[in-house]
């Protein structure tokens, strides 16, 4: 029988504790992790919009609707679809690059052991 404060005690101790098919993250207790977290989101945002393009395209072209006869073989297209996912990856570099100088930070330590043996 769980008392009052021991309810109290475990609720307060076990508030961010990693749970059995948790899906998120844990909450961030630094500014690095608050960082990491929204490149995560932002990165699963670009990936959510470019899965529902591609499906829309498949699906699109499975049920018979018209394609363009040029479609395949146009230069143009083929401009388009290769500065694209570069300009998707400069999105992506950018804040990643951003996080990984933050997270090269050097701290000096507080306190220096020697051990000698």
């Amino acid at each position: 029988m769980k008392t009052p404060i021991n309810a109290l005690l475990e609720a307060s101790l076990l508030r961010d504790a990693a749970e059995p098919f948790q899906l998120g993250f844990q909450d961030a207790a630094s500014p690095v992790m608050e960082e990491i977290l929204f490149l995560h989101n932002q990165i699963m945002f670009i990936l959510i919009i470019i899965i529902t393009a591609v499906l829309w395209l498949i699906i699109r072209g499975l049920t018979g609707q018209a394609y363009h006869r040029y479609l395949v073989e146009g230069t143009t297209i083929e401009i388009v679809w290769t500065i694209i996912p570069a300009i998707i990856l400069v999105f992506i570099a950018f804040p990643s690059l951003k996080l990984l100088y933050l997270m090269d930070e050097v701290v000096e330590p507080g306190v220096t052991v020697k051990a000698i043996g």
